[in-house]
């Protein structure tokens, strides 16, 4: 009899745990087995463990130099992988296209931001690109803009189906990136602690990356040299005898300013070699010289007889010029500097103004 007392009171209190562990809402409340907590494996301590040692964040400042290990202004540079903490800018970048050229080369923007081309030409624009981030094929009229909202991350070549030489280079990155200054220098804050890939792009030449470990409240010192210029691939080089007369003036006043850029920063040799390549863009194979000289007989204006020969004579000053003011001690290089400015300007502008006003040059496909 007290055995099956016993027994009944057992079961009572069973139920009762039972209900108890329903109205809880546990798994037991079902019969099931309570749940064991998992134990950690060590692949998943080391996780964490990694997590830990890598919080925070760092700085890298990078020096970009070209093959030659001088200071190379204008490449971009961006950790892969690390997504962006700011917010995506809300104003548009914008891509020109002057004097039949893009305006910049190489363009870069962050994913989800608009880009915006405008025509600044007096004549038909397109712009085309087939890469997956940025595939685009539209007409762009003298004076007008088109634009679209660049929502997936990657690179595209942009081109003008209208003038076979324009072309362009577009970043869209889902990161923060930097540009490096006249002096090749870079700067990326807030890069998360950790070994990291630092990438680097610029116009025409072949992409690097630079490995490196970020610290935390430290800062990374890196040097990126460029490979020598590389174009991406299936892209003709249009030669200097078949580029529209515009274009070449701002190839010179290009080369010229290169040369102001070289001067300030000491280097003599680096400022002479641009202004010679400005010389050369005028005299060697492009035609620019024979078509204002040959503009300027037809024309029968007196005051523009010999123009084409002075125009070559200020560029070769130039050159010297700028090979004086790189020598000049740097207390004072400003001065010499300045009057440089002026005159790199002057000469560019009437250069640019004469090839505005040649007759069209017909592209190599149409004479063919």
């Amino acid at each position: 009899m007290r055995a099956r007392l016993v027994g009944e009171m057992n079961a009572r209190a069973l139920a009762v745990l039972v209900s108890a562990l329903a109205l809880a809402g546990c798994p037991g409340g079902s019969g099931a087995p309570l749940p064991v907590p998992p134990v950690p494996s060590p692949a998943s301590s080391q996780g964490v463990a990694n997590a830990s040692s890598s919080s925070g964040t760092g700085t890298i400042d990078a020096v970009v130099q070209d093959e030659r290990g001088r200071p190379f202004e204008g490449a971009v540079l961006w950790c892969t992988g690390v997504k962006p903490s700011s917010p995506c800018p809300g104003e548009p970048v914008i891509l020109e296209q002057k004097d039949l050229e893009f305006r910049p080369s190489l363009l870069v923007a962050r994913r989800g931001q608009r880009l915006l081309v405008r025509n600044s030409d007096q004549e038909l624009h397109n712009v085309h690109s087939q890469d997956s981030c940025c595939e685009w094929n539209v007409s762009v009229a003298s004076g007008k803009t088109d634009s679209r909202v660049l929502d997936v991350a990657g690179e595209a070549l942009l081109l003008c189906n209208v003038h076979s030489h324009m072309r362009a280079e577009l970043l869209v990155l889902d990161a923060e990136f930097a540009r490096s200054d006249a002096a090749g220098k870079a700067r990326l804050e807030g890069v998360p602690a950790g070994a990291r890939k630092l990438a680097v792009r610029a116009f025409d030449r072949s992409p690097i990356e630079v490995d490196l470990t970020v610290e935390k409240g430290a800062t990374a010192s890196v040097t990126a040299r460029l490979p020598a210029v590389a174009t991406k691939g299936g892209v003709r080089i249009v030669p200097p005898e078949e580029l529209p007369w515009p274009t070449l003036a701002a190839r010179v006043r290009g080369a010229l300013e290169d040369s102001v850029r070289w001067a300030s920063q000491g280097d003599a040799a680096s400022a002479r070699e641009a202004a010679e390549l400005a010389l050369g863009r005028w005299y060697s194979g492009s035609g620019l010289k024979k078509a204002v000289l040959d503009f300027d007989r037809e024309s029968g204006i007196r005051e523009h007889f010999g123009r084409s020969q002075d125009l070559g004579s200020s560029i070769g000053r130039l050159a010297r010029q700028a090979e004086l003011a790189a020598s000049a001690p740097p207390e004072e290089r400003e001065p010499v500097l300045e009057k440089l400015r002026s005159q790199v300007e002057k000469t560019s502008t009437s250069v640019e103004d004469v090839a505005r006003k040649l007759p069209k040059r017909e592209p190599e496909r149409e004479r063919k």
